[in-house]
């Protein structure tokens, strides 16, 4: 992919990610962290519904550009996007809303990456081979060792 385009959807997903956080922690909305009756953060999940669909688009983008690109390629871009928008709000947050401390984005930063690379992975995967029982295959696999590295 282009380090244009790369560019344009980690632009598109930074200014995403600061209206979640604008509506959650600065509006005057007055809302809740968590889901009511789970412990399940709203943060999380909308971070997730915004940026899942921004990787979907970039990677069938790059797919229709580049048909013969490898999982490979697709799974570091869309690993290149969610960085460089990660890191732009992250320090957005740190020096203009005094919010975080840094080493505390950098470790924000660092677990985002790697879990929205697997998700890259997943979703490169069912792009480029269109085959949805390995991909499940692929998910339960991931979610039993992340059960299993939880559990200890």
């Amino acid at each position: 992919m282009k380090p244009i385009a790369i560019l344009i959807y980690s632009f598109v997903l930074f200014l995403l990610l600061l209206f979640i956080y604008w509506f959650l922690y600065l509006s005057p909305f007055n809302i809740p962290d968590l889901i009511p009756n789970t412990k399940i953060h709203l943060d999380g999940v909308l971070n997730f519904f915004v940026t899942l669909p921004i990787l979907i688009f970039a990677l069938k983008s790059y797919l229709k550009i580049n048909p013969s690109a490898s999982i490979g390629n697709l799974v570091l871009s869309g690993a290149l996007i969610i960085f460089v928008a990660k890191t732009s709000e992250q320090i957005t947050r740190v020096f203009i809303f005094n919010d975080d401390t840094i080493f505390h984005s950098i470790s924000i930063i660092a677990r985002t990456v790697i879990l929205c690379t697997i998700i890259s992975f997943f979703v490169a995967f069912q792009l480029k081979t269109k085959r949805i029982k390995w991909l499940l295959a692929f998910i339960v696999l991931f979610i039993a060792i992340y059960d299993t590295i939880n559990y200890f």
